[in-house]
């Protein structure tokens, strides 16, 4: 069976690597740009994992995170943050004590494949 990886990403051209680089490694990607989309798509296609940047626009990834947190349909999706605000430690440490899943950017593509390989086994 074919894992679908909802990717959430701000960033064009980042957002065309990692999907390329997933598909490449069989997985089907559905994109959305922020976090509102991110949560709407969700929703509608209940992704094996999300992988999301966690500086948004529309609703940022605490945003993304409560909504789909709070949805009988959503709650158990894995999401992976990937993040540029390591500055921002308490975000970063309320994200580790939830046992929610982080890198931090810049990180290789993959790092980034590695840590999808764990949240989906």
């Amino acid at each position: 069976m074919i894992q679908t990886i909802l990717l959430i990403e701000d960033h064009a051209a980042l957002r065309a690597n990692l999907a390329e680089m997933l598909e490449l490694e069989g997985y089907r990607v559905i994109e959305a740009e922020d976090g509102s989309s991110g949560i709407k798509l969700a929703t509608e296609e209940r992704p094996n994992l999300i992988v999301s940047d966690f500086e948004l626009p529309i609703f940022d990834g605490f945003d993304v995170l409560r909504l789909l947190r709070q949805n009988l349909e959503t709650m158990n999706i894995p999401i992976l943050f990937l993040t540029g605000a390591v500055e921002n430690n308490d975000r970063l440490k309320i994200l580790k004590d939830r046992g929610e899943k982080y890198l931090s950017k810049p990180c290789s593509l993959s790092k980034v494949l590695a840590e999808i390989r764990e949240c989906l086994s």
